[in-house]
């Protein structure tokens, strides 16, 4: 991850929550002829002392043949709210940019036992079923549909390798032209211009 000492992130902590407050991934595999992608909600677990990220894909997704072997590495990639900040903002003439959060997680590629698929799935439909009027919990599901669904998708876990962030919010910028920029990203109604004025202020 190419990351400026002023906009890198370390704390393994900070990256942590992040991911969990914003779970929605880009999961790449690296292929022969071109790089592997899909878009994922992926979990946070911990077993022992090692760190994992789960997920679970489609078995008529390319990605689906690579889950089992070995030696495949894998990354996947998390973002939040971005947005583009106009260097008309600064105090002297300057070049725009654009402003983002962003974390790289890196590490090896395995499949999840049955038992851990299972769970995985579990928690993840508790953790987004909760709070709806009729949650479809498995249990709830017509008889075998879940199963049914099981046998559809691969599950897998990234054992995590590496783990680091970007944080581009200005921080190169004077006082005034900090204050500027949040000023002027707070008018936008765009929620990503929102998001980030927020996190900026949160550094002053």
């Amino acid at each position: 991850m190419y990351a400026p000492s002023h906009y890198s992130i370390t704390d393994q902590e900070q990256l942590l929550s992040f991911i969990k407050e914003f779970p929605f991934a880009v999961f790449m595999l690296k292929e022969d002829e071109f790089p592997l992608a899909t878009h994922i909600p992926m979990e946070v677990v911990m077993e022992g002392d090692k760190l994992f990220l789960y997920g679970h894909i489609s078995n008529m997704n390319p990605q689906a043949s690579f889950i089992g072997k070995n030696g495949v590495k894998a990354l996947a990639v998390f973002s939040a709210g971005h947005t583009y900040v106009s260097s008309s903002w600064y105090s002297h003439p300057n070049v725009s940019t654009w402003n983002y959060r962003a974390v790289h997680v890196t590490g090896n590629l395995m499949e999840l036992s049955l038992d851990e698929f299972k769970a995985h799935l579990y928690r993840m439909q508790n953790s987004y079923e909760k709070g709806q009027e009729k949650p479809a919990f498995a249990e709830n599901l017509p008889d075998g549909l879940f199963e049914k669904f099981i046998k559809a998708i691969r599950g897998f876990k990234i054992e995590v390798v590496n783990m680091e962030g970007a944080w581009k919010l200005s921080q190169n910028r004077n006082e005034k032209d900090h204050q500027a920029i949040i000023d002027e990203l707070q008018k936008s109604e765009d929620a990503g211009a929102q998001e980030i004025a927020k996190e900026m202020k949160k550094r002053i």
